[in-house]
């Protein structure tokens, strides 16, 4: 079968990627565990800080010169959507702390910038995301691998993000964009609250505004593959046993598993601040309620309603014929995640649990099946 790239790379690049990828397996036998492992061994050794470009409110997080723009036949990867494509929280040192979270705080950003939110709880590190990942599996410099998402964003940001991308200097899109909101949109108590078909309508009102602004975007001379990823199963987030029993610091405890986080009742004052202050992250998805089975149904409805949505949208968006294209990634919603794929705040994916997003992509929608 084609590549999905095929369009976008020159044959002979083309033959070198796919050499040099460290895989290239049918999707149904690929055993994320082993190769997230494998991946993330590579990676510790690779890991180069501060090299991938940020792009956010304060613009760049180092400097970027008209000599590093991309060219215009050059690949290069660009990254929209919320803090599932920011690394947050998924470095390995995030504690929830008061100290810890001071840290991560200071460390996130340059000794001459300001603090963007008093209190902020995510230690964002871009180098442990799913797309630096992915920009290593396909042997790309740092420095093309551009990501413009942002903690706490919706869908709303989609298009203003995009734009962010052409600052790198490129007078168009990049060859290929990933996109991942995979929460914050139905993170409102009120959510759980309106009607199904309201919610339906809302949404479908915003990402038809979205659409049709992109599609006012230049695309690149190579064309524009724009990957939409199907967030993650929230059910399986919120209810999977093993990442129920995982375990996590948290203050001075040591092994608090991530379904005492969520309750919010372990330990002292402090630790149950911490644990209120975590789960307001997404209160409409951590809400305790007396009837949690109807709680997890109202989340899938919410989440299939958005995948139609999606999926419907998409396809009117390429029938207008543009060179910039889009597919709705319906893998990442299959991952099953383990013990360990979360990171300390027991929500957002861990440095492991992006491993595993990336692959999945990997070798389902970047590497077709064989």
């Amino acid at each position: 079968m084609a590549l999905p790239l095929l369009g976008l790379i020159r044959m002979k690049a083309l033959v070198r990627l796919i050499l040099a990828l460290p895989f290239c397996v049918e999707s149904h036998a690929l055993d994320l565990n082993a190769e997230a492992e494998k991946a993330l061994n590579n990676l510790s050794k690779q890991l180069q800080k501060s090299k991938v470009i940020k792009v956010g409110p304060r613009l760049f997080n180092r400097k970027v010169t008209p000599q590093m723009a991309p060219k215009p036949d050059e690949l290069w990867l660009g990254f929209v959507g919320d803090s599932s494509a920011t690394g947050a929280a998924s470095h390995p040192d995030f504690r929830a702390t008061f100290a810890g979270i001071f840290s991560a705080a200071t460390k996130s950003l340059n000794p001459k910038e300001r603090l963007i939110s008093p209190i902020r709880v995510m230690y964002t590190t871009e180098e442990y995301s799913f797309g630096y990942q992915i920009g290593q599996l396909l042997r790309l410099p740092p420095d093309r691998i551009v990501i413009a998402a942002e903690d706490g964003a919706k869908i709303n940001s989609m298009h203003t993000q995009m734009l962010r991308l052409l600052a790198v200097g490129s007078p168009t899109l990049p060859p290929v964009i990933f996109v991942s909101y995979m929460a914050n949109d139905i993170c409102p108590k009120e959510v759980f609250k309106e009607d199904i078909e309201l919610f339906r309508s809302n949404y479908a009102g915003e990402i038809q505004k979205q659409f049709d602004a992109i599609a006012q975007l230049p695309p690149s001379k190579l064309g524009t593959k724009i990957y939409i990823l199907q967030p993650l199963d929230l059910v399986n987030v919120l209810a999977n046993p093993d990442l129920l029993s995982q375990k996590v610091p948290l203050e001075s405890h040591k092994d608090v598993t991530c379904e005492q986080l969520r309750a919010g009742t372990f330990g002292n004052d402090f630790s149950k601040f911490m644990q209120n202050s975590l789960r307001g992250e997404c209160p409409g998805i951590f809400n305790l309620t007396n009837n949690p089975g109807q709680h997890l149904g109202q989340v899938r409805t919410l989440q299939d309603a958005q995948a139609e949505v999606l999926n419907n949208a998409i396809t009117n968006f390429n029938l207008r014929g543009l060179r910039i294209k889009m597919t709705l990634a319906k893998s990442p919603r299959e991952i099953r995640l383990s013990a360990g794929d979360l990171a300390n705040d027991c929500f957002h994916p861990s440095q492991l649990g992006a491993a595993k997003i990336a692959l999945q992509l990997m070798a389902n929608e970047l590497v077709s099946p064989k």
